[in-house]
């Protein structure tokens, strides 16, 4: 093989490296490290795998059945000090059993994760 025909399939490779990691949202609960000093915070979301975390977009709703009856509240995030990670503070009512749904998008990856929370602030993460 010629130098040239491995520095093509070495530059073939690395700018394969460079765009691949994927794209995923990491839900942290309130008590994690990352959520300290976000007063009211129920939960903390991050954009991560991208390059450019605060190029992501992430949006959500809090599904719930309150007295026999479906609600759906449109979450807020909180931009926090770090790029791409945003705290969730509590929008929805204490009675009845909610799930949040958070997407996640990134130059046209998305992915989205449930989370089921419990009583007492407990969560549990629907899809892994």
């Amino acid at each position: 093989m010629t130098r040239f025909s491995v520095g093509a399939v070495f530059l073939a490779c690395a700018a394969t490296a460079a765009l691949a990691g994927g794209f995923w949202v990491t839900v942290y609960s309130a008590g994690a490290p990352v959520a300290r000093g976000i007063p009211g915070t129920a939960l903390v979301v991050a954009a991560e795998g991208c390059h450019n975390p605060a190029d992501a977009r992430l949006e959500g709703t809090a599904e719930g059945m309150v007295d026999g009856k479906r609600q759906s509240i449109a979450l807020k995030f909180t931009p926090t000090s770090k790029p791409g990670v945003y705290a969730i503070k509590k929008q929805w009512p204490s009675e009845g059993n909610w799930v949040l749904s958070i997407t996640g998008a990134y130059l046209g990856r998305s992915t989205t994760r449930r989370v089921e929370l419990l009583p007492g602030g407990e969560m549990k993460i629907l899809d892994k």
